[in-house]
Formats: C-alpha cells, sequence, structure tokens
C-alpha cells in the first residue's frame, strides 16, 4: 500500500511539473455575466472542469424581489458561456458546488452536486436543506430535501474518498438552544450515514468542510458561544473522526470579532483557515492561520489593506493563493510563501466595488477567481453586481488589463493563544428524505469581456483536485 501511495505521488508531482512548464501560455481574461436593470448576481462557488473550463455557481436576485435563486454558468476555458441555468429559489446564503465522480473512475467528470437552502418546500419548517445533483449540461440528476421543525440550512458539500458527502449547514431546530452547527454525513445509495448538531448556549455557524487524510473531517465554523468574548465570534475549528466523534476542537481570536472563511487541510497534514479580524487592527482585515495537525497554532497574520479574506487554497509550491477585497473595495488576490508572507498581490476594479469569493490554482499553473463586480457588465456602475470571473497567470497577470492593479497589503505577525472550550453540546439527530421535481430554466446573459490576452494554449492538464488519487 505504501508503494502504491508513493507511486501515486510522483505521479501528481509530475502532472503539476508538467502542467506548469506545457501549459503556461494559456489566455487570461476577466470578464462579467449579468442580467442589468438592477439585478444582483455574486458568483460564491468556481471550479475548473475537466475539459478545461470552468463551473461557476452563485445567487441572483431581482430588483423588487427578496427571493434568491441558483444561478450556474459553465464556462470554456476562454471564458465563453457553454450553458447556463436558473435554479429555485433559495436565501441570501453562500454555497459551493462540487464536481463528483460517480463511476469509479478516479475522474471528477460526471456532473456536479450543491446543497443550499429552501423555503420553496415548507413541509418541515421554515427553510430546508436542498441538495440536488447535476449532469454535465446541468439538468438535474436528482434532488431532494429534509430538515425539521426550524431554520435548516446547506452550506458546503463535498464527496468524500469513498463516493459519499460530507455536508455541513445550520440549524435553529432539534431543540438547540439557538443557531447550531448541522453536520450531515450521506450515502447516496442507501441514504443517512449519521447526521449531528454542535454548538454551545449561543450561535455556531459551519462555513465549511473538507474529508482529511484520515477520513475524519475538518470543519471551519465561527462561534459566539465560546472563545475569547461572548459578545463577538471567533473562528472555530473542529476535528472529526470518520464516524462524527469529535477529535479535537479550538476557537481562535482577538478581543474583538473574528469570521472564518475558508479551510485547507495542507500537504504536512495541517491546515491553512483564512477568514478576517477586527482585533488588531483599526478596522477588518485578512487574518490566516497556520495549523499544524492537532490545531496547534504554527504561524498566524494579519494582513493590512486586505479587507476581507474569503478562500484560500495551498498551490504546488507549497504556499498559498488568497482571494478576497481591499480596502479600496477591488477584488484582491494574493500569493503568499509557505510562511505566510506575501509573494505577489493584485487588485481587479473598476470605479465601484469587486469582490473574490473564490479560488483555485488551474492546470496551467495559473489561477481562476469569482465573486462580484458593480463595475462592469450590464448595469455596471449601478450598484448592480454581476459575476466578476478573472482567469489570471501565475505571477497574478492580465497582460495589458487596465482593470488590474497592485495594492499595498502588508503582513504582520499576531500573537493569539488558541482556546479549548470545555463544554459543547453534541447530538444525534435523524430527518428525513423527500424528493423533488424542480425543472431548471435555462436562461441569457452576455458575457461582457473587460480584458482578454489569448496566450498560446499547448494543452491542458486537469488541476490536482480533480483526480483522485488512493
Amino acid at each position: 500500500m505504501r508503494k502504491k501511495s508513493l507511486i501515486g505521488g510522483i505521479f501528481i508531482l509530475f502532472v503539476l511539473s508538467y502542467s506548469l512548464a506545457g501549459v503556461a501560455c494559456a489566455a487570461q481574461w476577466a470578464k462579467a455575466y449579468g442580467y442589468g436593470n438592477y439585478t444582483d448576481e455574486t458568483a460564491y462557488s468556481v471550479q475548473q472542469t475537466i475539459d478545461g473550463g470552468f463551473i461557476v455557481a452563485g445567487l441572483k436576485k431581482t430588483s423588487g424581489s427578496s427571493s434568491y435563486r441558483y444561478w450556474i454558468v459553465k464556462l470554456t476555458a476562454e471564458g465563453v458561456i457553454e450553458w447556463e441555468k436558473d435554479y429555485i429559489k433559495g436565501a441570501n446564503v453562500p454555497f459551493n458546488i462540487e464536481l463528483i465522480d460517480r463511476d469509479g473512475d478516479g475522474k471528477k467528470d460526471d456532473g456536479y452536486i450543491f446543497a443550499g437552502v429552501s423555503d420553496f418546500f415548507g413541509d418541515f419548517g421554515w427553510t430546508d436543506l436542498w441538495l440536488v445533483r447535476l449532469g454535465l449540461t446541468g439538468d438535474i440528476k436528482s434532488q431532494g430535501y429534509t430538515g425539521d421543525e426550524g431554520v435548516d440550512q446547506g452550506r458546503f458539500i463535498q464527496q468524500t474518498s469513498d463516493r459519499k458527502y460530507i455536508i455541513v449547514g445550520n440549524t435553529k431546530s432539534f431543540d438547540v438552544d439557538e443557531i447550531d452547527i448541522w453536520v450531515y454525513r450521506l450515502d447516496p445509495d442507501s441514504g443517512t450515514s449519521w447526521q449531528e448538531t454542535i454548538g454551545g448556549a449561543q450561535e455556531d455557524k459551519a462555513v465549511s468542510v473538507r474529508e482529511t487524510s484520515d477520513k475524519g473531517y475538518i470543519i471551519a465554523a465561527q462561534s459566539n458561544s465560546f472563545g475569547s468574548s461572548s459578545l463577538d465570534w471567533d473562528y472555530w475549528i473542529i476535528k472529526l473522526n470518520q464516524d462524527g466523534n469529535v477529535q479535537w476542537h479550538k476557537t481562535y481570536g482577538g478581543d474583538k470579532t473574528e469570521y472564518v472563511s475558508s479551510i485547507q487541510q495542507t500537504a504536512d497534514g495541517g491546515y491553512i483557515v483564512a477568514g478576517y479580524s477586527s482585533s488588531f487592527t483599526t478596522s477588518f482585515n485578512g487574518w490566516i492561520i497556520k495549523l499544524d495537525a492537532q490545531g496547534a497554532i504554527q504561524w498566524q497574520k494579519v494582513y493590512t489593506g486586505a479587507y476581507r479574506a474569503y478562500s484560500i487554497d495551498q498551490t504546488s509550491d507549497g504556499g498559498y493563493i488568497v482571494a478576497g477585497t481591499s480596502t479600496d473595495m477591488d477584488a484582491l488576490i494574493m500569493k503568499l510563501y509557505s510562511d505566510g508572507t506575501i509573494e505577489w498581490q493584485k487588485t481587479y476594479g473598476g470605479s465601484s466595488h469587486e469582490e473574490a469569493h473564490a479560488i483555485q490554482q488551474t492546470g496551467d499553473g495559473g489561477y481562476i477567481a469569482a465573486g462580484y463586480t458593480e463595475s462592469f457588465g450590464e448595469g455596471g456602475g449601478t450598484s448592480s453586481p454581476n459575476f466578476w470571473v478573472l482567469k489570471i497567470d501565475h505571477n497574478g497577470e492580465i497582460p495589458d488589463c487596465s482593470a488590474m492593479g497592485t495594492p499595498g497589503v502588508t503582513a504582520s505577525d499576531t500573537s493569539i493563544t488558541p482556546g479549548t472550550p470545555t463544554e459543547i453540546n453534541v447530538q444525534s439527530v435523524a430527518t428525513e428524505w423527500r424528493d423533488t421535481s424542480i425543472t431548471p430554466a435555462d436562461t441569457e446573459v452576455a458575457a461582457s469581456e473587460v480584458c482578454y490576452h489569448k496566450g498560446q494554449t499547448t494543452g491542458f492538464l486537469p488541476a490536482v483536485n480533480m483526480l483522485l488519487a488512493d
């Protein structure tokens, strides 16, 4: 088994090396996608697909309406729309879309899945978790909802190495005191494997979950129950084993407020966590912490000038790529070395407000990022956000792009000590699934090209997370 694992690691390293060397001239571009007329479109998730294109997922809302709807757009490698679909109305709650492997061939090329929230059905409570599996062209292959008597939300889903799913959301059902974390392990063939709530006396909310190398799970949450102050939020990181039992959990924060956004397990078995904090400067700024496998802090830094850090991903060189917003309200991308110091930083925006909510390293060694723009696209400059999608090279560049800038973000060490709450409430819960029969609607918007550089594509190799290593 060890020989197989070693060979698999060498193969992935070869793929990365070849990818960076041989496909580094793919197109770079910045494009806006939206309706205009005071609609609101915000992208929360982006993934590179096996064909070299991209799947972008987010929410849209029409002026005068209080309802958000799920909107998913498939793009080519050059940002051309292949298909776009509108799904059921949901809530203004960020979510992610995940590529899936259904046939067990080790490639995530069998469609997509997302877990969200909807009040459309209403049989269980105020809102329910809605789970949808899509085909490669956005058609719904399966769908259903579940919940209890109160407010229940899906927030993040990941397909696990056994081709099942781990889901986190938040709930005010099951007789919890306030809002608690809801963890759901789902076998798509036989139904629920297990589910539980985790929390304290106040509100606690999960934002992300990832399967770990030991087949357990790491949850990024924010806690109002525990931490440095009962009046403010802190990061709360929870490690579960494969059966959902808590192995360790720690809070991280200063004397004010911290909001966690993103977590990834790193190559050394530890974790990288991104979010933003008001504890270390006079306003909110990005705060990133590197943890070891047991949650001890290896380094921690505040990034002054980075108003928000929304997404983080470890890169092939052992560093990190971060997406967020600058204090000038432009979409911000920072490349960090492995110790958290800044390698390079870029902004992408216009006269109004831009944010980057998600980022991933791509098979050509560059990056794909998605969020929203109020400066460009249909209705640009009128406080009508459009999807904002950026394909940049390995240095963060889109050559000859007037929307690109260089901010002045600075990194400084912080010195908080993790906390370990002594009394947390973990309870096993049960819900039933009911089928839904929503039919997606085709939509038709044009892409507004802000910047484009052709490059000379010599081929495509998939991003590492499209391949399922043994």
